[in-house]
């Protein structure tokens, strides 16, 4: 197991220490209030700011996470479902190419990973599908 986590946090033949990605610590609720929400669950407060214009729902901080990083690290399922509805970038990497559905694998919350990566299948087809013109029926 310990071989497939560091495969999974390698990125340029560079192998990053574990806790280097899992414990980032709290984010600052001053200059990153969707971070902070995101982090603690509260999806009611995450959707409020970002209707009120101020934020948007994929704004990084300065380790290159959104709020679903944060809501995928601490296993927030509503708060995911939220950000989704919002309109959240779900292949987005961190500043050290994680993706949010590693950090919920690497916490321990394989629901939220196995559902992160079915979205993100599910986007990746929808792009591709959108991207090709329709061809007129014969």
């Amino acid at each position: 197991m310990k071989k497939l986590l560091l495969f999974l946090i390698s990125t340029n033949q560079t192998t990053l220490p574990l806790e280097t990605i899992v414990s980032t610590g709290m984010p600052d609720r001053d200059n990153y209030p969707l971070h902070y929400f995101a982090y603690t669950g509260d999806s009611d407060s995450l959707e409020n700011l970002v209707y009120s214009g101020d934020y948007h729902v994929d704004h990084s901080d300065h380790l290159g996470r959104t709020p679903l990083h944060y809501a995928a690290l601490n296993g927030h399922l509503a708060t995911i479902h939220k950000l989704q509805y919002l309109g959240c970038e779900i292949h987005v990497k961190d500043s050290q190419e994680i993706l949010p559905e590693t950090l919920a694998f690497l916490n321990g919350h394989s629901s939220i990973y196995e559902r992160l990566k079915f979205y993100r299948d599910l986007q990746t087809i929808s792009r591709y599908y959108a991207a090709r013109p329709i061809e007129p029926e014969d």
